[in-house]
Formats: structure tokens, sequence, C-alpha cells
């Protein structure tokens, strides 16, 4: 996905900051969704282990049933936000294997899940904020909740960069298959 700046191309996304970028501007239904976890916190979980598999990671392969984002501004004179994301996924396939029967292992999962999805969160804003361009509309809404309503576009490049907002994740894993 390419970036833009005042109809200037400024850098490109992948297509997994595209998804969360799309998420955060409206619902999402029906995506596919690939991730990968720390494995450490799964580790007494496993089931089987093979050597030669990444030990670090685990990866998943899901389709997101509903994706949405609710964000509000906490502080406008110190330029903070919080963003609420919340996702229900059907998880299709993993790299290890793992007994999603058991809540505990399931309920470790999503916590996982919400860790990495916060983490990738953050690095895309630092990369948009690199580039002062603002793909999640955090100006709409830092202007909508100023006092006279005007900020100029010129003025919105510059406070982006300082921005800090507050990614408060939740995964809500609603359906799994034959895991492998």
């Amino acid at each position: 996905m390419a970036m833009f700046k005042d109809d200037v191309y400024v850098g490109k996304l992948s297509l997994d900051q595209a998804i969360l970028i799309n998420m955060f501007l409206k619902t999402i239904h029906s995506t596919p969704f690939d991730i990968g976890v720390d494995a450490k916190p799964l580790e007494k979980y496993l089931q089987n282990f093979l050597s030669g598999q990444d030990n670090e990671t685990i990866q998943l392969n899901g389709k997101i049933i509903k994706g949405r984002t609710n964000t509000k501004i906490v502080d406008s004179k110190q330029l903070k936000f919080q963003t609420d994301v919340t996702i229900q996924m059907n998880l299709l396939e993993l790299s290890r294997e793992l007994d999603l029967a058991n809540e505990e292992v399931t309920s470790t999962l999503e916590e996982q899940i919400e860790k990495q999805v916060k983490k990738q969160y953050e690095e895309l804003l630092t990369q948009t904020q690199k580039m002062k361009a603002d793909p999640f509309g955090y100006g709409e809404i830092y202007r909508i909740n100023k006092n006279n309503g005007e900020l100029k576009r010129d003025q919105w490049h510059e406070l982006y960069p300082e921005i800090d907002v507050d990614y408060k994740v939740d995964v809500k894993i609603v359906e799994y298959g034959t895991i492998r």
C-alpha cells in the first residue's frame, strides 16, 4: 500500500499493515489474518515437538470474523489517544500443536495474539509518524475535539509525530478447526 502526504508519495506499507489500517477505518469481516506469537508462554501446552521446528514463535493462520476499533482522545493538550481494538476470529491453522479445547490454552493464545497486534499497531504508528502521514485519521479526531474545530493540514503534519496512542487489544477465538 502506498503512503501519501499531500498527494506526494512518502513510502509504502505491507499488506498486513494495510489490514490494520483498514480495521482502524472501518469494521472488517471475513479477512485472512496471519500472525506469529511468542511460543514461550505456551511452551507447557505444546504437543508433539518435532526437531527442526522454530521454537521461538508459533505461526497462526486465521480469519477475522469481525474486527473493529474505537478511538477517543484522552488529552488533547498532550496529544494522547486511546484506541480499543476488538477482534473476533476463527483459527484455521497453527504451526505447532496445542489443545485448544483447554480454555487455559485458548486464553493464553488470545493474550499472545493481543500482545502481537498491539506491537504491530505501535510499530505502524511509529513508521507513519516518521513519514508525517496519518492514514488512521487521528488528525480528524483531534480536529473534531478541538475547541474551535480548526486545524490546518500543515499544523497536523507537525503535530502527528508527537502523538501518543495507547492501544488496548481484545482478541476472542470463536472457532478453531483441526489444528496442526
